[in-house]
């Protein structure tokens, strides 16, 4: 992780195992944060998909985001959740709120583990959300339709307050044939309409307070009844407010399959925004930090930038990280948005995976290749080098290697790529009569139980081209080529779904132009602003972002 500021840094968006996002989180963090929002797998044991825009058009890509894992039973399960509640735990401040989406197949389960580690004292409230009407296949079927969810609401300790306002339904006041609301009467005071209900058990001494607010009607009989406020809403009519009770079936948290457009992500699992604004308005207050480590669509994030929380986000796709990104970018061109820092969790995962094992040969296994001496194997006559653990894999480090190997044909399989020009290298080693493939390890190795052959992408690249204006010194960064693993026959613009240029010249990559593709703008330029250099020497860094979630560096010195 990166130092953070003294506010409290930035927000993040992590990629990686959330059980070790949060181990590094714990230094900066512990007792910091004020809500944790998680929407783990359901325990459907189904495999979960992603729909990305290609290009301009319409056609989308299909892509699996997660697969919901029930393999080793309710038991395994539980193990994984139980670990990760613990670590929210302690995340969470005093007055921390954690709120746990489950369904039917396991919340009844998941009660008795919340309990166990946060105590019964500290249970809030079990929220029904109705995620769906009850239509089609689901309400023909010879059982009642399984449309709710389950929300758990616990706090951190017993008793601790809710920061914002208790969340409220609004109803739309029905008009009688004056195009009043019906049943309301006119208060000159407020300048508003009210409906009035019995004073039920309120005591004398309730009813002369209320009084002096304004909320006592009398009667022409001079019975006493208590005033009830419409609000007037931006579209001209009269609303009911009532304070939600744990059934949240109204519209204001409606599914997402009812809200407007520009929420859809494509993502199968994704949250409507109405759920988690309700969410984040009753348990935090601006200013407050929100935690989602099972980020998915990106939902909790945009939501709480969109209500100046702060936030942190992990999922440990780079399906979902790359929507994340992309959705917060989209509402940056609505709005002014806080700063976020894009860091990854991998290296740690590695290298608890490699502490009792020989991560060579299970690397080399997968492969299809045979283990030799050291780090070395072949496959089919093709010497192939497997990078440590923590090595970023350099052009010299590969040419090393090709003289090294003793063989015409060398494939280097590495965990990290220096941000180079793959095909350039590529280029030269073959006038040394070397044939050079370079493959990325995928994380999914050390990340399965069962150490079976997986995909190995080939290295994803990236052609650059500095373009010259008149002035000599004044150049344009132009993207000229994107190749990535997954073998598709798409034009190259067409898998570019944004990149970044960054003229810093600093160490952390600080994006000072970006184009982004949007469910709203699918359009995307492919050469950036025109810059007037300085004398000297001056790094340009590029960052291409892909549709099948690749994240492409490149680096390229300019000489001034």
């Amino acid at each position: 992780m990166r130092p953070h500021d003294a506010d409290g840094g930035p927000n993040l968006l992590v990629r990686g195992d959330n059980l070790v996002a949060m181990s590094a989180l714990r230094a900066q963090y512990a007792g910091q944060i004020d809500l944790v929002y998680i929407d783990p797998p359901f325990f459907t044991g189904l495999s979960y998909y992603s729909q990305t825009g290609v290009g301009a058009g319409n056609q989308k890509v299909t892509r699996r985001a997660y697969r919901d894992n029930r393999a080793r039973g309710m038991a395994g399960y539980l193990d994984v959740l139980h670990a990760r509640l613990w670590a929210l735990r302690e995340l969470l401040s005093d007055e921390g709120k954690l709120f746990v989406h489950c369904d039917w197949r396991a919340n009844s389960m998941l009660r008795v583990v919340l309990d166990e580690l946060f105590g019964p004292d500290c249970f809030r409230n079990e929220i029904v959300w109705r995620r769906a009407p009850n239509l089609g296949r689901q309400a023909a079927s010879k059982q009642l339709g399984r449309t709710i969810d389950t929300i758990f609401v616990y706090s951190k300790t017993a008793g601790a307050t809710f920061a914002g306002p208790v969340p409220k339904r609004r109803t739309a006041s029905p008009l009688d044939t004056k195009g009043k609301p019906k049943g309301a009467r006119w208060d000159e005071l407020a300048q508003a309409y009210f409906t009035t209900a019995p004073r039920g058990d309120y005591t004398d001494k309730s009813i002369a307070s209320l009084r002096k607010q304004n909320r006592v009607y009398d009667s022409a009989t001079g019975t006493v009844y208590i005033k009830y406020f419409l609000t007037k809403g931006d579209d001209g009519r009269w609303y009911k407010e009532q304070p939600v009770d744990t059934l949240w079936d109204d519209y204001e948290v409606r599914p997402l399959r009812h809200r407007p457009k520009r929420e859809e992500q494509g993502y199968d699992t994704q949250k409507p925004e109405g759920l988690l604004e309700r969410i984040i308005g009753w348990a935090t207050k601006p200013g407050d930090r929100v935690l989602d480590v099972y980020g998915g669509s990106g939902t909790t994030a945009a939501v709480a930038e969109a209500m100046g929380r702060r936030w942190i986000a992990c999922d440990i796709g780079g399906t979902a990280v790359s929507i994340h990104r992309r959705r917060l970018l989209d509402l940056a061109t609505r709005q002014a948005i806080a700063p976020f820092d894009v860091v990854s969790v991998e290296a740690a995962e590695r290298r608890h995976w490699i502490r009792d094992a020989d991560d060579a040969a299970i690397v080399l296994r997968a492969f299809g290749a045979e283990p030799e001496q050291g780090r070395w194997g072949q496959r089919e006559g093709v010497r192939i080098y497997v990078g440590e653990v923590d090595e970023l894999m350099t052009d010299r480090r590969v040419a090393e290697l090709c003289r090294e190997a003793g063989s015409p044909a060398l494939a280097v399989l590495a965990w990290r790529w220096a941000a180079s020009d793959a095909a350039a290298l590529r280029g030269r080693m073959r006038e040394e009569g070397v044939e050079l493939a370079q493959h990325t390890i995928p994380m999914e190795l050390c990340r399965s139980r069962k150490k079976r052959k997986v995909a190995f992408p080939v290295r994803a690249e990236v052609a650059l081209e500095l373009q010259p204006t008149e002035d000599a010194r004044t150049l344009r960064v132009c993207l000229t080529d994107v190749r990535c693993g997954a073998g598709d026959e798409l034009a190259w613009p067409e898998r570019v779904d944004g990149w970044s240029v960054d003229l810093s010249g600093g160490e952390a990559f600080r994006a000072t132009w970006r184009s982004y593709r949007s469910h709203g703008d699918r359009d995307i330029e492919l050469a950036a602003p025109a810059h007037r250099f300085s004398r000297g020497d001056h790094r340009v860094r590029v960052e291409v972002t892909t549709i099948y979630g690749d994240v492409i560096e490149r680096t390229i010195r300019v000489a001034s």
